[in-house]
């Protein structure tokens, strides 16, 4: 009878602390994708407005100081999220696409092209969340390093409708293809996306040349997300074997 008390009981702090990781990620998560990129848009107008004539140094710090206001709303609001336990029913995704975008094209100042179109099934939380975030990121990128440059966000299903494709593309300046590895490391957002994508069965593929803009574009299927746990588990007895 103890023995099976213990082992609840482990069951139970194991549980804990497993749900304990998940909230300290989701926090880590709203820091950068809310709080950090305010302040990283609120930065870059203040570089524009340094050496700017008058109207455009007005303009580049009345904006700046919106933005940081808007990142002290944003930590008020986290701080007020902690505190609540009850959560609201999700939007669909493509709406939650659409609502990120808004909210992005908001805070950079930027017109952006949106092509959501609704998905025939609802997806599992953790890959709707973890798209949700690479698909900001992205969009965050293409607004930082395409300056002028026509930014699209799409969603749809895949041609054979067994999973989606999520893609960013720009007709921006464009990349060398051998240095866009070298790019992605300078973002620390973008320096985790692809191993992050692979922990949900998804693959972020980049195609560019000079002159020629970029696109970034995520392919999800579910087959690719179910076979990631037997991935982990064989690699982790093949470890456990040598």
């Amino acid at each position: 009878m103890r023995d099976t008390q213990l082992r609840a009981a482990a069951a139970l702090t194991s549980a804990d602390g497993a749900g304990q990781v998940d909230r300290t990620s989701e926090l880590v998560k709203h820091l950068h994708d809310s709080l950090a990129q305010l302040l990283s848009f609120a930065l870059i107008q203040l570089d524009t407005a340094q050496g700017a004539r008058a109207g455009v140094r007005e303009s580049a710090l009345r904006h700046s100081r919106q933005l940081v206001k808007e990142a002290l709303r944003s930590t008020r609001g986290l701080i007020g999220d902690l505190r609540e336990s009850a959560r609201a029913v999700p939007l669909a995704f493509d709406q939650q696409l659409l609502q990120m975008a808004a909210d992005v094209s908001r805070l950079s100042q930027r017109d952006l092209q949106l092509d959501c179109q609704p998905l025939p099934d609802a997806l599992p939380l953790s890959v709707g969340k973890m798209l949700l975030r690479a698909a900001r990121e992205l969009l965050v990128n293409a607004c930082k390093h395409a300056p002028g440059a026509a930014i699209q966000l799409s969603l749809r299903s895949s041609e054979d409708g067994e999973g989606i494709v999520l893609s960013v593309s720009d007709d921006g300046p464009g990349l060398d293809p051998h240095a866009l590895q070298a790019e992605s490391a300078s973002s620390y957002g973008l320096r985790q996306l692809p191993a992050c994508l692979a922990l949900i069965g998804a693959e972020l593929q980049l195609f560019s040349q000079p002159g020629a803009g970029l696109c970034a574009r995520i392919l999800w299927r579910p087959q690719a997300a179910e076979a990631q746990p037997m991935r982990r588990q064989m690699t982790g007895s093949n470890k456990a074997g040598q």
